[in-house]
């Protein structure tokens, strides 16, 4: 899949191949946070908003139903005082039947009903039953003419990704001193191109039909998610609302993915065909301990708090964690930002090694890396196992944010990651009164 990016966030002009592994090198603010958040995006516009939009629908539709049944309610009991329920008009016991049960349909799990089923039906039996008093006559007839119009409203792919997009960059999505007021993200896969124009509170203009490959996405950018796992799930609601209000989302879906594992953790085992096996790093398992409500290494015969585990086993649990919830597949998009972090020399290398495995069983992923010795690693590796990958190298020119394709020649990249050591050198060999 190609990924064209103008003028988003801090992005002056990207085009990346997102196929099999991805690999992102450059300076701090060159463009690779930004890169992630947007392939992040593509692949949450395919899962989550669709699902968050379906919610929304059926909440307002349920909202609706409640209404329409106490008007209604209320205006046979005032227009029928003395009157049994099974002696009134029979389209007003259908009309009462029909909302109670759509509104059964709205409060259950299933986010596949119909509402344009509902809505032709509530307009007939509205048509059908007199009812005398304008001003209710009236109400009822907007909240039917409401529930068409959600009923109508298609939703298109664009809508879920710029969703997912403003979540991620909030208000600064198109880039700040660009000679543009719009940014453009097109994808063509099989050479079928999708594109979206838009600023930071619209869309200006989009086409296609956005067939993204994969259908989920999971971006891990550090073991930190781990003490916001433990703040989300003891704060009560009111304040993790705010704290889920002011994280992007993307912490947020990882938090949720790691909460939604745990209790599994420990009735899981890992198999001979297991993506991740933690066992190439250290002999140890990660699970979760239900009493303390945390996480705790189990090695040698020990158990080993969640405060007591390095950050580094911590940022590598996170992988294991997803591995053994299911979250490791060829539906989904991996983006692994800065996975060095917290990691020795000696444990990066073992990493990349990892990295490129889980890619030879044909899971997406995109890495962004400062170090050189994961890049060198993530290079051999994937020459070694014969995997195809891409390398490209993200770099600053006065306000503008550029990538360039190495085609497989990393030797520019470890030159400007050289770069501040060559500088070092020259520095301590000037003049002593320098200094």
């Amino acid at each position: 899949m190609r990924v064209e990016i103008k003028n988003v966030g801090s992005i002056s002009n990207f085009d990346v191949d997102i196929s099999g592994l991805t690999v992102v090198s450059g300076e701090n603010d060159s463009g690779k946070t930004a890169l992630s958040k947007v392939i992040y995006s593509l692949g949450q516009s395919s899962s989550f908003y669709k699902f968050k939009r379906k919610v929304l629908v059926r909440n307002r539709v349920k909202n609706i139903y409640d209404k329409m049944f106490m008007i209604l309610n209320k205006y046979i009991h005032a227009e029928f005082p003395g009157e049994k329920e099974e002696d009134l008009n029979g389209a007003v016991t259908a009309l009462m039947s029909f909302l109670y049960t759509a509104r059964r349909m709205t409060s259950s799990d299933d986010l596949e009903f119909d509402p344009i089923y509902v809505v032709e039906n509530a307009e007939h039996i509205l048509n059908y039953f007199y009812i005398e008093d304008e001003e209710v006559k009236k109400e009822l007839s907007h909240m039917v003419f409401i529930l068409k119009r959600i009923a109508m409203d298609k939703v298109r792919f664009a809508d879920h990704f710029l969703s997912s997009l403003k979540e991620e960059f909030s208000s600064d999505l198109v880039k700040k001193n660009s000679v543009s007021e719009f940014s453009e993200i097109a994808i063509t896969v099989n050479d079928k191109r999708s594109y979206v124009k838009f600023d930071n509170k619209r869309i200006i203009e989009t086409d296609g039909d956005f067939d993204i490959p994969f259908i989920d996405s999971t971006f891990v950018d550090g073991p930190a998610v781990f003490l916001l796992e433990k703040v989300l799930g003891r704060t009560d609601y009111v304040m993790r609302s705010k704290v889920r209000s002011s994280l992007p989302h993307h912490v947020i879906d990882l938090c949720s993915k790691i909460d939604g594992t745990r209790n599994t953790l420990s009735s899981m085992s890992e198999s001979d065909d297991s993506c991740w096996n933690m066992n190439d790093f250290y002999d140890g398992t990660i699970s979760f301990e239900p009493e303390k409500e945390d996480f705790h290494l189990q090695k040698d015969g020990y158990f080993f708090s969640g405060n007591n585990v390095s950050s580094g086993v911590k940022a590598l649990s996170i992988m294991d964690i997803l591995n053994r919830g299911g979250y490791l597949n060829k539906e989904s998009l991996i983006i692994l930002d800065e996975p060095e972090t917290n990691l020795h020399p000696k444990w990066q290398k073992k990493y990349a090694e990892a990295i490129v495995k889980l890619s030879q069983r044909g899971i997406r992923i995109l890495v962004n890396t400062h170090s050189p010795y994961m890049l060198e690693s993530l290079k051999a590796y994937s020459g070694f196992f014969k995997i195809p990958a891409k390398f490209y190298f993200s770099h600053k020119i006065g306000d503008d944010v550029n990538l360039i394709d190495t085609y497989g020649d990393i030797s520019i990249i470890i030159d400007a990651l050289s770069g501040p050591l060559r500088d070092l050198m020259l520095e301590m060999q000037g003049d002593p009164d320098d200094f």
